[in-house]
């Protein structure tokens, strides 16, 4: 029992230093979390079904909610992926290079702007010195081939580890990540 409350008590905590600290990816990330470590609990039951549904809904509304606590700020980076994706697909094979970020981004965006003078998202731009994606971020860098071989060498070393004999709780932290 009181370890269930420590636990409880440590969660509570956790969810609240977000909440204040007003990281939207880290709550979603926690709450998923929550839920892949307490599956195993929770699918014996024979309302299962119900229970994902519930879990389903909560998660989706928590992301409206999430998106619609700080809009301008999805809309902005929803602008620096397109511009990066922009950026991707001028230079799709070599990427910009190592610091290529630092170098292009600020001339992409601008060219972004200048084409599409009526976006909406425009008073949002400033200086962006972060691509906010680690993916997109990558292959803006290092180019598609680079970022689709980086993908598969996390994925064997993911899928190695999985198959592997380890204990089963290392398999459900590793599916945390």
């Amino acid at each position: 029992l009181l370890k269930a409350i420590v636990r409880v008590c440590v969660i509570v905590s956790s969810l609240s230093v977000l909440v204040v600290a007003e990281s939207r990816v880290a709550i979603v990330a926690i709450v998923l979390v929550l839920l892949i470590q307490s599956y195993p609990k929770w699918a014996k039951w024979k309302q299962r079904n119900v229970i994902v549904c519930v879990a389903a809904a909560g998660l989706l509304s928590s992301i409206y909610f999430l998106y619609k606590w700080k809009e301008d700020s999805v809309l902005g980076r929803l602008t620096i992926y397109k511009v990066l994706v922009r950026g991707i697909s001028e230079s799709p094979l070599s990427g910009t290079g190592s610091g290529g970020f630092h170098r292009t981004y600020m001339l992409q965006q601008s060219k972004y702007f200048e084409e599409n003078h009526n976006d909406s998202t425009a008073i949002l731009a400033d200086s962006i010195v972060y691509p906010y994606n680690e993916g997109l971020g990558f292959a803006y860098k290092y180019g598609v081939p680079t970022t689709v071989l980086a993908v598969a060498f996390l994925l064997l070393i993911i899928g190695r580890h999985i198959s592997s004999r380890y204990v089963d709780l290392n398999r459900q932290y590793l599916w945390s990540l």
